[in-house]
């Protein structure tokens, strides 16, 4: 059956990262509303998202580094209570944790609802973890004519993410997170690009050549929300800019060969 994979660094070591699996309170800071935990095997898994009772068991508790539950709906006949499985594993890094998620046995119906889901929660993860305010969760599920907007959205960020794994392939070190709002491609641990909403492309280039790129037809200063830029080195690029390979490939390799020069400095 499908299944979602996603990554994430945390500024917050495992052991940190590890309770806000756990508790009530860790959980509740950065998804849903309620949270009953408790973490041992064949433990109670219940946490209350946007009206949505998500119903199971842990399956493996091992502190700091794996947490496993079975995850579902309760009510649900298409997703019943424990039917699928999140694992979620905590690997020290330099700077905090990586958070590898794998939510598996999804049915095909449930994939891409579950990854707008996951892609909307980690980010706030990242900012909980190290103490930070991710503010109330006020994510719901679309429907009706939204989402149809949201599906055609979503399609066109999954086709750029595509286009980039294929353009990417080839880098001994790629690995994709979700940062940033979209799906992000990381070589020697430092972004490269990522997949926005839309299909819109973000690309960290050199800081110095900022004033010259981002006069090139399409480009524009990246923003983190309306009207917070994201500093110089930051290019937003619709989709319609990128359409063509050749200009996906162009703008790629502005991007690799910042990042190919930054990782050089550090040698």
């Amino acid at each position: 059956m499908p299944e979602y994979t996603s990554s994430i660094d945390i500024d917050a070591p495992p052991a940190t990262v590890f309770d806000y699996l756990t508790t009530a309170a860790g959980m509740t800071a950065w998804m849903g509303q309620h949270a009953e935990l408790d973490p041992y095997e064949g433990g109670v898994f219940a946490v209350d998202i946007a009206g949505y009772a998500i119903r199971g068991r842990y399956l493996h508790v091992e502190r700091p580094t794996r947490v496993v539950v079975s995850w579902g709906v309760s009510g649900s006949a298409d997703l019943p209570a424990g039917s699928t499985t999140v694992e979620f594993l905590l690997t020290a890094i330099a700077r905090g944790t990586r958070v590898d998620l794998t939510h598996s046995g999804l049915p095909e119906t449930a994939l891409e609802g579950h990854a707008v889901g996951w892609e909307h929660f980690l980010p706030r993860l990242r900012i909980a973890a190290p103490g930070g305010n991710a503010g109330a969760d006020k994510w719901q599920p679309i429907g009706g004519e939204a989402a149809r907007d949201q599906e055609a959205v979503v399609t066109q960020q999954l086709e750029l993410v595509e286009r980039l794994r294929a353009f990417l392939a080839d880098e001994p070190s790629m690995r994709e997170v979700s940062m940033f709002g979209g799906r992000s491609f990381m070589v020697n641990d430092k972004m490269v690009a990522s997949a926005r909403k839309h299909g819109d492309l973000l690309v960290r280039v050199d800081a110095e050549r900022h004033d010259e790129l981002v006069g090139l037809p399409g480009a524009s200063q990246a923003e983190m929300g309306a009207g917070r830029t994201m500093g110089p080195g930051w290019i937003s690029i619709p989709a319609g800019s990128v359409a063509s390979d050749e200009r996906l490939a162009f703008w790629l390799g502005v991007g690799l060969e910042h990042n190919q020069t930054s990782a050089g400095r550090k040698r």
